[in-house]
């Protein structure tokens, strides 16, 4: 068996102070690279909602140059009545884009791993303020 042996520190506060200082560093880097992962996530999100708002409007347009065109002096001169069920209300479609937003946000993970790095870091500021 090997023998224990042990070794004088001569200072072991400031020692531990050190320790916890680093240990405090490297909880605050964690902090801020989940963070960045939170940040990623929501962009990547935002980027999808643009790319198939973008794929819809290049739907819209390519139906809209379909449409036959018109003289704007014909337009002027005849009245042309309107069929309220093509009428499009912008209203619902505001709200129905703000409801999927919130349905995306809603799908992303708690922060349960930022609470848990921000109570371990509160735990060595205790034990480095006790010293």
């Amino acid at each position: 068996m090997s023998e224990l042996k042990y070794v004088q520190i001569p200072s072991p506060v400031n020692s531990r102070k050190a320790l916890l200082g680093g240990a405090i560093d490297i909880i605050q880097f964690l902090k801020d690279y989940e963070k960045v992962l939170q940040v990623k996530k929501e962009k990547q999100i935002y980027l999808n909602q643009c790319r198939r708002n973008f794929a819809f409007l290049k739907q819209e347009f390519i139906e809209i140059n379909k449409l036959p065109k018109v003289d704007m002096a014909d337009i002027e001169r005849h009245e042309l009545p309107v069929d309220k069920n093509q009428v499009i209300d912008i209203k619902k479609l505001k709200k129905k884009a703000q409801v999927s937003d919130r349905q995306l946000l809603k799908e992303q993970p708690k922060q349960k791993k930022m609470d848990r790095l921000q109570s371990d870091m509160d735990m060595l500021k205790a034990k480095l303020a006790s010293l």
